[in-house]
Formats: structure tokens, C-alpha cells, sequence
């Protein structure tokens, strides 16, 4: 399991499994997010938005992160 942490939270999140050249998404809820059970290293790629309180639709900030999983 994999959590991710915020101050403040972000009112968006978008995680996605890199597979080669194919971007996956993934279903993340309360920000947390499972990887594989099998062994090896697992690419994630997560998006995160913080909007105007009230304006969905007015971006305050964004950022993506790039994360390694690895599973032994």
C-alpha cells in the first residue's frame, strides 16, 4: 500500500502504472493507492491539483511526481 501525504490536501489526484510506453491509471481512494503483490519495480506517475475553494475550476497549484515501487 502506498499513501500519499499532503498539507494541505490537494482536492485532485490522478495516479497511473508506467508500463512501458502505455500510462495505466490506477484507483487510488483517500489518497492511497496498492501496488502489485509479485516482486520488482513498479513506475507511478501522480498528479495532484489544488483548486479555489468554491471554483473547481480555477487551478491554485499543480505537480506531478514520479515515484519507484519496488517489491521484494
Amino acid at each position: 500500500m502506498v499513501q500519499m501525504e499532503y498539507e494541505p490536501m490537494p482536492n485532485q489526484i490522478h495516479v497511473s502504472y508506467t508500463d512501458g510506453d502505455k500510462q495505466i491509471p490506477v484507483a487510488n481512494k483517500d489518497f492511497t493507492f496498492h501496488a502489485p503483490e509479485e516482486s520488482g519495480r513498479y513506475y507511478y506517475s501522480i498528479f495532484a491539483k489544488w483548486t479555489v475553494e468554491d471554483q473547481e475550476d480555477v487551478t491554485r497549484a499543480d505537480s506531478i511526481y514520479y515515484i519507484v515501487v519496488e517489491v521484494q
